[in-house]
């Protein structure tokens, strides 16, 4: 029905717009795409231009065509996923559905524990982020200087971007020690690194080594043989660089 613009419509008709200019880049039309929704395309194009609101029906069909949720199309979340585990956690901590999504895959990926134990030091201490995120934040403007190394600093002073990174890198040898200080004593963190520094240096021979012994302990009815604390640590390892797989098939 036609009504005055609210800032709800607006919103959705922003919103709207955005994905119909994505469908476009995809080579979508407008006639094709109402198709595919489920609506007319004239009501379709009443809905971008914010002169009609939508039915509940409507806003359905739009949110479900294009894997958004109703709450982003209206302005109550800036998550656009339908996933509501994934919109929580990007309106709590305000990154992006893209971004949370990347972080979930991690824990799929080989070697996920090192990636997520490092990720996790990093974003509790701050350092390294604020950092990237001031040197992200200038690189934009230094297509507006013709010195090579040159950034403006956020008080608008010219600055050698050389001796921004060597900040940059100072601040990480700050967070290297503190990291060491601050877990000398902490025996899940030292043997975790421990892990750590074995999954960068052992070559596939060595870990295949390790996957043999804890094969023939799984199937070898004389397990005496192989020491429970080596098996136990073998395990623990396994688990780390990510291939609880293996075990899960050893024990069966």
């Amino acid at each position: 029905m036609s009504r005055e613009s609210t800032a709800v419509s607006k919103t959705f008709a922003d919103r709207l717009n955005d994905l119909i200019a994505e469908a476009k880049e995809d080579g979508i039309q407008m006639r094709e795409l109402a198709q595919m929704i489920g609506i007319g395309v004239g009501s379709l194009s009443q809905y971008q231009n914010d002169t009609t609101t939508p039915s509940i029906d409507a806003l359905y069909k739009i949110a479900n065509y294009f894997q958004v949720s109703a709450d982003w199309l209206i302005g109550l979340t800036d998550a656009r996923t339908s996933n509501g585990d994934v919109r929580k956690v990007c309106d709590l901590t305000g990154l992006d559905s893209e971004s949370i999504e990347c972080l979930a895959n991690m824990k799929t990926l080989s070697q996920n524990h090192q990636t997520i134990f490092t990720l996790n030091y990093l974003i509790q201490q701050g350092t390294l982020l604020k950092n990237l995120h001031r040197y992200f934040a200038t690189v934009f403007e230094e297509s507006l200087k013709e010195k090579p190394f040159s950034y403006i600093g956020g008080d608008g002073k010219l600055r050698d971007k050389r001796l921004f990174l060597v900040d940059i890198y100072t601040s990480l040898e700050k967070d290297r020690k503190k990291f060491y200080y601050d877990n000398l004593n902490n025996q899940g963190i030292k043997k975790q690194m421990i892990f750590l520094l074995a999954s960068l240096s052992l070559q596939d021979s060595d870990e295949k080594d390790i996957y043999q012994v804890l094969h023939n302990y799984f199937h070898d009815t004389d397990t005496a043989n192989y020491g429970d604390d080596r098996i136990k640590t073998y395990i623990e390892f396994v688990k780390f660089i990510g291939q609880e797989d293996f075990l899960n098939q050893q024990k069966k």
